[in-house]
Protein backbone atom coordinates (compact mmCIF):
# COMPACT_ATOMS: atom_id res chain seq x y z
CA UNK A 1 0.00 0.00 0.00
CA UNK A 2 3.07 2.51 -0.40
CA UNK A 3 0.72 4.35 -3.48
CA UNK A 4 -1.70 4.93 -0.68
CA UNK A 5 -2.52 8.36 -0.14
CA UNK A 6 -4.81 8.20 2.85
CA UNK A 7 -6.33 4.87 5.18
CA UNK A 8 -8.38 5.04 7.76
CA UNK A 9 -9.97 1.86 9.71
CA UNK A 10 -13.00 1.80 11.82
CA UNK A 11 -13.83 -1.16 14.25
CA UNK A 12 -17.78 -2.53 15.22
CA UNK A 13 -16.80 -5.12 17.20
CA UNK A 14 -15.73 -7.68 15.25
CA UNK A 15 -15.93 -6.20 12.16
CA UNK A 16 -13.52 -4.13 10.33
CA UNK A 17 -14.22 -1.39 7.57
CA UNK A 18 -10.73 -0.68 5.90
CA UNK A 19 -11.16 2.95 3.55
CA UNK A 20 -8.11 3.30 1.33
CA UNK A 21 -7.46 6.04 -1.47
CA UNK A 22 -5.02 5.54 -4.09
CA UNK A 23 -4.26 8.15 -7.02
CA UNK A 24 -6.75 5.65 -8.79
CA UNK A 25 -9.22 4.16 -6.02
CA UNK A 26 -11.20 4.67 -3.04
CA UNK A 27 -11.46 1.26 -1.56
CA UNK A 28 -13.86 0.57 1.15
CA UNK A 29 -13.30 -3.28 2.69
CA UNK A 30 -14.88 -4.81 5.29
CA UNK A 31 -13.82 -7.74 7.04
CA UNK A 32 -15.42 -9.95 9.78
CA UNK A 33 -19.33 -8.62 9.83
CA UNK A 34 -21.94 -7.11 7.21
CA UNK A 35 -20.63 -3.73 5.70
CA UNK A 36 -19.68 -3.04 2.37
CA UNK A 37 -16.81 -3.75 0.08
CA UNK A 38 -16.57 -1.14 -2.90
CA UNK A 39 -13.95 -0.50 -5.51
CA UNK A 40 -14.49 3.18 -6.95
CA UNK A 41 -12.92 4.98 -9.62
CA UNK A 42 -11.72 8.17 -8.42
CA UNK A 43 -12.43 9.69 -11.87
CA UNK A 44 -15.66 7.76 -11.43
CA UNK A 45 -16.70 9.59 -8.20
CA UNK A 46 -18.85 12.06 -9.64
CA UNK A 47 -20.00 14.04 -5.71
CA UNK A 48 -19.03 13.50 -2.15
CA UNK A 49 -19.95 15.02 1.22
CA UNK A 50 -20.09 14.35 4.56
CA UNK A 51 -23.24 14.12 6.54
CA UNK A 52 -23.29 14.92 10.05
CA UNK A 53 -25.96 13.29 12.89
CA UNK A 54 -27.98 15.92 14.69
CA UNK A 55 -26.97 15.69 18.48
CA UNK A 56 -29.92 13.81 20.49
CA UNK A 57 -31.91 15.20 22.69
CA UNK A 58 -31.92 14.48 26.03
CA UNK A 59 -34.10 11.69 26.93
CA UNK A 60 -34.01 7.96 27.14
CA UNK A 61 -34.15 7.69 23.08
CA UNK A 62 -31.19 10.22 22.92
CA UNK A 63 -29.36 8.26 25.01
CA UNK A 64 -29.99 5.37 23.12
CA UNK A 65 -28.76 7.19 19.61
CA UNK A 66 -25.97 8.73 21.17
CA UNK A 67 -24.50 5.30 22.20
CA UNK A 68 -25.51 4.26 19.05
CA UNK A 69 -23.18 7.00 17.50
CA UNK A 70 -20.60 7.00 19.79
CA UNK A 71 -20.03 3.35 18.29
CA UNK A 72 -20.97 3.36 14.63
CA UNK A 73 -19.87 7.01 14.17
CA UNK A 74 -21.22 10.54 14.17
CA UNK A 75 -21.89 11.10 10.62
CA UNK A 76 -21.60 9.13 6.98
CA UNK A 77 -19.42 10.06 3.96
CA UNK A 78 -21.80 10.32 1.22
CA UNK A 79 -20.84 9.16 -1.94
CA UNK A 80 -21.61 9.26 -5.46
CA UNK A 81 -20.24 7.89 -8.70
CA UNK A 82 -19.78 6.22 -11.83
CA UNK A 83 -18.56 2.10 -11.73
CA UNK A 84 -16.13 0.82 -14.19
CA UNK A 85 -19.44 -0.60 -16.18
CA UNK A 86 -20.71 3.02 -16.21
CA UNK A 87 -23.37 2.55 -13.88
CA UNK A 88 -24.67 5.20 -11.56
CA UNK A 89 -24.28 4.18 -7.99
CA UNK A 90 -24.50 6.29 -4.11
CA UNK A 91 -23.71 5.10 -1.12
CA UNK A 92 -23.54 6.41 2.42
CA UNK A 93 -20.67 5.01 4.48
CA UNK A 94 -21.06 5.14 8.31
CA UNK A 95 -17.84 6.92 9.51
CA UNK A 96 -16.20 8.45 12.14
CA UNK A 97 -15.79 11.66 10.93
CA UNK A 98 -14.16 13.37 13.69
CA UNK A 99 -10.99 11.07 13.83
CA UNK A 100 -8.08 12.68 12.48
CA UNK A 101 -7.12 9.58 10.31
CA UNK A 102 -10.94 10.66 8.56
CA UNK A 103 -10.25 14.41 8.18
CA UNK A 104 -6.66 13.31 6.48
CA UNK A 105 -8.67 11.19 4.16
CA UNK A 106 -11.18 13.70 3.69
CA UNK A 107 -8.65 16.03 2.72
CA UNK A 108 -6.92 14.22 0.36
CA UNK A 109 -9.95 13.22 -1.71
CA UNK A 110 -10.85 16.70 -1.50
CA UNK A 111 -7.22 17.15 -3.40
CA UNK A 112 -7.77 14.06 -6.21
CA UNK A 113 -11.41 15.57 -6.43
CA UNK A 114 -11.90 19.32 -5.94
CA UNK A 115 -14.65 19.37 -8.19
CA UNK A 116 -16.75 16.85 -6.74
CA UNK A 117 -16.49 18.01 -3.55
CA UNK A 118 -19.90 18.88 -1.50
CA UNK A 119 -18.29 20.14 1.61
CA UNK A 120 -18.96 23.60 1.24
CA UNK A 121 -22.60 23.37 1.16
CA UNK A 122 -25.83 23.35 3.78
CA UNK A 123 -26.29 19.64 4.38
CA UNK A 124 -30.13 19.95 3.09
CA UNK A 125 -28.85 20.89 -0.01
CA UNK A 126 -25.90 18.70 -0.44
CA UNK A 127 -28.69 15.90 0.59
CA UNK A 128 -31.00 16.82 -2.27
CA UNK A 129 -28.20 17.22 -4.78
CA UNK A 130 -26.94 13.69 -4.94
CA UNK A 131 -30.59 12.17 -4.12
CA UNK A 132 -30.05 11.38 -0.69
CA UNK A 133 -32.93 11.85 2.07
CA UNK A 134 -32.24 13.01 5.48
CA UNK A 135 -32.60 11.52 8.51
CA UNK A 136 -36.38 13.01 9.10
CA UNK A 137 -37.44 12.34 5.72
CA UNK A 138 -35.64 8.40 6.33
CA UNK A 139 -37.82 8.40 9.94
CA UNK A 140 -41.19 9.52 7.65
CA UNK A 141 -40.87 6.78 5.72
CA UNK A 142 -39.57 4.00 7.91
CA UNK A 143 -42.70 4.41 10.56
CA UNK A 144 -45.18 4.05 8.46
CA UNK A 145 -43.76 1.16 6.95
CA UNK A 146 -43.09 -0.74 10.71
CA UNK A 147 -46.74 -0.04 11.43
CA UNK A 148 -48.14 -1.53 8.20
CA UNK A 149 -45.75 -4.88 9.32
CA UNK A 150 -46.71 -4.58 12.89
CA UNK A 151 -50.47 -4.17 11.66
CA UNK A 152 -50.26 -7.09 9.24
CA UNK A 153 -48.86 -9.46 11.79
CA UNK A 154 -51.26 -8.85 14.49
CA UNK A 155 -54.25 -9.52 11.89
CA UNK A 156 -52.50 -12.48 10.61
CA UNK A 157 -52.29 -13.42 13.95
CA UNK A 158 -56.05 -12.56 14.90
CA UNK A 159 -57.31 -14.16 11.81
CA UNK A 160 -55.12 -17.00 10.98
CA UNK A 161 -54.99 -18.26 14.66
CA UNK A 162 -50.97 -18.51 15.35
Amino acid sequence: MSDSLAAFVINYGRAKTTFTLTAERLTVATTGGPGPSLGIPVAGIKQFFVETQPKPAFSPRGAVVSAAQAYAGKGSLLLSWVDDAGKKRSKRLVAHIDEPLFKTFLEALVRLRPDASLLALPQNQALRQMGFLTQKQRSLVAIPVIILIAVGYLAAKKWLGF
